[in-house]
């Protein structure tokens, strides 16, 4: 059985807790609170399961959009294939839930971005893509893998304790929108 290294929550307080929750997302999530995503994505995704590239374990899939070949890594160090694709774009107020996010190559996801993340949230094709792409999620969807023991999820809907996280955007927001010009001495 393998099992998620135990400092994986060493992620400062209201960090972990409100990638789950129906908290304003954080565009500061560390490498490793993004790898525990991915590991929960590829858990949840029924086209996942167990390879060993090279002796090593990991979760070998397919992208959500092209069906390439994707390797998730259980070693947070080692880099992944595998990139997680927002399905209601964070840009438009999506959260880092798992009922949101599924694992795309990255020439997928950047593409998707590049094209369709930029349009207004009313706009026929960005909807159209979110309603195939949650189709796709649904259908996939599994509770779990299999001899993969990770750090339990909280419900959806909980609460953090915490207040929500001081974000890039919330603080343009606070200085009025206005850059701040820094110079060098």
């Amino acid at each position: 059985m393998a099992y998620w290294p135990e400092d994986a929550l060493d992620a400062p307080p209201g960090r972990l807790e409100g990638l789950w929750t129906d908290q304003p997302p954080s565009y500061s999530m560390t490498s490793r609170q993004r790898h525990l995503l991915l590991l929960w994505s590829a858990a949840t995704d029924r086209t996942f399961d167990w390879i060993e590239p090279q002796g090593r374990k990991a979760l070998g899939g397919k992208c959500i959009h092209c069906k390439a070949p994707l390797v998730v890594e259980l070693d947070p160090s080692r880099p992944s294939s595998a990139t997680l694709e927002h399905i209601h774009p964070r840009h438009h107020g999506g959260l880092d839930r798992l009922d949101n996010l599924a694992l795309a190559c990255a020439r997928c996801n950047a593409g998707k971005g590049t094209r369709l993340d930029v349009r207004p949230l009313q706009d026929a094709d960005l909807q159209r893509v979110i309603a195939q792409l949650r189709a796709r999620r649904q259908e996939r969807w599994r509770e779990g893998i299999e001899g993969l023991s990770l750090p339990p999820l909280p419900r959806s809907g909980e609460e953090s304790e915490e207040a929500p996280q001081d974000t890039r955007r919330t603080r343009h927001a606070r200085r009025g929108g206005k850059k701040l010009s820094f110079r060098r001495r």
